[in-house]
């Protein structure tokens, strides 16, 4: 059944014009904090990312594993751009200090900044958004280090993976993003069941490769320690 609560994220997700998103944070005390500007530059040329996921956390957490299968909430966020689930799953999670979501969709080749805080031993950012001119790809940067000294920007890379949990039919009945218009639509037969780097766009339905596919790197990430805003 769609709900309310998944239309309003998805339309925040696909409004690329409008540039529409949620900001969340949750988990972090008063005394000790720490705040980092993170940057997600979108490296593609015809695939919007739906409104980043960020977390801080402690070692241990993995917002993800490549092998396995994809969780219902992720297979949501890398079907159809809604996070709802993910973002309510983070926020309970004993090892997550903080969780936000980027102020709106990131169009290809731009880039866009949110500020996250954590605190004590919480050293480490994921960040995860759904290529939204696909069935089911995503960016997904897992356990990237911020020691609590560094000031000088740090960068990282991230392919685009496949949740899996749909095929690649490339049919526009089963897409979410501005190419297609379709969400909470899945197409489940065929699927690979589990996480792995994508095999991009090949033409075998309604995208045409020279727009929508992509080379990895799909996105770049850069964190810097910022003071409290």
């Amino acid at each position: 059944m769609i709900t309310l609560k998944k239309i309003a994220f998805s339309a925040a997700a696909l409004a690329i014009s409008l540039g529409m998103g949620l900001t969340v944070a949750s988990g972090a005390q008063a005394s000790g904090k720490r705040y980092y500007e993170v940057t997600v530059q979108n490296l593609t040329y015809g695939q919007p990312i739906s409104p980043p996921v960020i977390v801080t956390h402690k070692q241990g957490f993995s917002l993800f594993n490549a092998g396995e299968a994809a969780s219902d909430d992720l297979a949501a966020l890398a079907e159809d751009a809604d996070n709802s689930g993910l973002v309510s799953f983070l926020e309970s999670q004993r090892r997550v200090a903080s969780v936000a979501v980027g102020a709106g969709p990131i169009p290809p080749g731009q880039a866009q900044s949110t500020i996250v805080e954590t605190e004590g031993n919480a050293n480490f950012i994921s960040a995860i958004g759904m290529l939204v001119n696909t069935n089911d790809a995503f960016f997904g940067v897992r356990h990237f280090r911020i020691s609590r000294s560094f000031r000088s920007i740090r960068t990282t890379r991230s392919p685009a993976y496949d949740a899996g949990s749909e095929a690649n039919n490339e049919d526009c009945g089963f897409i979410p993003g501005p190419a297609c218009g379709t969400p909470f639509v899945r197409a489940t037969d065929g699927a690979e069941g589990i996480i792995h780097i994508h095999r991009g766009v090949h033409g075998v339905g309604d995208l045409e490769p020279s727009i929508y596919d992509w080379r990895n790197p799909a996105v770049q990430v850069s964190i810097r320690r910022v003071e409290q805003p």
